[in-house]
Parts: C-alpha cells; sequence; structure tokens
C-alpha cells in the first residue's frame, strides 16, 4: 500500500538501497506475509494469526471502536528516528491554472476547520491539525514520535521502491 512504499522509500533515501534490500530480505526469511489492506493486518493480529503487522494507527482504532475489549492488539512508534516512524502526511494544493481557485481554497479552509478536523479526529482516528481540536483516542503528540528526520520532497523515487519490492519477492509471498 502506499503507506508501505512510503516507509520503504524512506528507508532508501535514509539507509541506503542495500541495507533497504537486506531488510526486504530479512522480512521474507521471517516469514512475512503480505496483505492487500491495512485492515486484515489488524484483524490478523487480534486474531494471533501474526504477531506484528506495519499499519497506520488509524486502523487499530477502529477495531476498538467497535470492541474496546481487544487488547492483542498494541500500538508500537519506533524510536531513534527509524523509517519505521515516517509521519505520513495528506496535503491539497491550489493550481495556477485553476478556473475555480475561489472554491478551491474554500475547499481548504473547510478541510482546516474544526468541524472537519473533528470528523477526522474522531472518526478516522487521524491527529487533527488545528489546535482547538483534540485527538479523539490516545495518541502521543507528534512531537513526541522520533520519527526520521527527512524531506518528504525525498521520497519521490516510488516506482524505484516497487520495483525493489518486486524483486524482492515479497509481493509473492
Amino acid at each position: 500500500n502506499a503507506s508501505f512504499v512510503s516507509n520503504v522509500t524512506a528507508m532508501r533515501v535514509l539507509l541506503g538501497e542495500e541495507a533497504t534490500a537486506e531488510w526486504l530480505a530479512a522480512m521474507l526469511a521471517n516469514g512475512v506475509q503480505s496483505y492487500p489492506k491495512n485492515t486484515p493486518i489488524v484483524q490478523a493480529t487480534i486474531n494471533g494469526e501474526i504477531a506484528a503487522g506495519l499499519v497506520n494507527h488509524y486502523y487499530l482504532f477502529r477495531f476498538l471502536a467497535e470492541d474496546p475489549e481487544i487488547d492483542t492488539a498494541t500500538l508500537h512508534f519506533f524510536p531513534g528516528g527509524d523509517p519505521g516512524s515516517l509521519i505520513n502526511i495528506a496535503g491539497a494544493a491550489l493550481l495556477k491554472t485553476s478556473d475555480q481557485s475561489e472554491r478551491a481554497l474554500a475547499l481548504v479552509e473547510y478541510l482546516l476547520g474544526d468541524a472537519a478536523q473533528t470528523y477526522f479526529a474522531e472518526t478516522t482516528y487521524e491527529y487533527p491539525l488545528v489546535a482547538a481540536v483534540e485527538p479523539a483516542v490516545e495518541l502521543p503528540a507528534l512531537s513526541e514520535i522520533e520519527a526520521p528526520e527527512i524531506d518528504l520532497s525525498d521520497l519521490d523515487d516510488l516506482q524505484g521502491t516497487l520495483d525493489m519490492i518486486e524483486e524482492s519477492g515479497a509481493l509473492d509471498s
């Protein structure tokens, strides 16, 4: 999925091609299983089918919203600037060439408003981007996550990462 590709791309940028290829090979040697999406990964950890899965935090909270008694799955944030703690962001841009710039700006302003940010916090369990809205679930502050120091624009060779993942055989498992 896109988040996994971003994380592996960050590994390539921070650790190099060889170390990233070795990590993929070690994951395969450890019996990693591939899943089509994050939700089945979380379900597999809850079912005890796998010991751990690499997912975005909010997928677990969706399960906990349905069943707060789930105790077999916990979140782990990798320490020390590990690429596994890459903070993925979503963004919006206004095109200079748009003939709908006022409407586009209104959409961005709405997305950054309290109502939309409350939705993202309470329904999708994302980190809110405005101070007036608190996370709906217990999350570490973004400033407490030991994310890698990387310019996200350096994650531009996604095709190279997709090729590396394909060559590793990870998609065959």
